[in-house]
């Protein structure tokens, strides 16, 4: 699993995405940026800024990618 922290560009809200969420536009506040995590591909509406990108190892714990 992988999860990216990223915030929006116009109204500064931070944001969570995790991969395993089939689907799941995840949106800043303002509605003018999004992200949809999946295990093969990332989509993106707007100019969002990631923060931090880690996946989950076989111990459960998170690792920088």
């Amino acid at each position: 699993m992988k999860r990216i922290i990223w915030q929006c560009t116009h109204c500064d809200d931070v944001v969570i995405s995790y991969s395993h969420l089939r689907h799941e536009m995840n949106w800043c506040d303002c509605r003018k940026t999004a992200m949809d995590l999946e295990e093969g591909y990332c989509r993106e509406v707007g100019k969002p800024k990631v923060i931090s990108v880690k996946q989950q190892n076989e111990s459960g714990f998170w690792e920088r990618v």
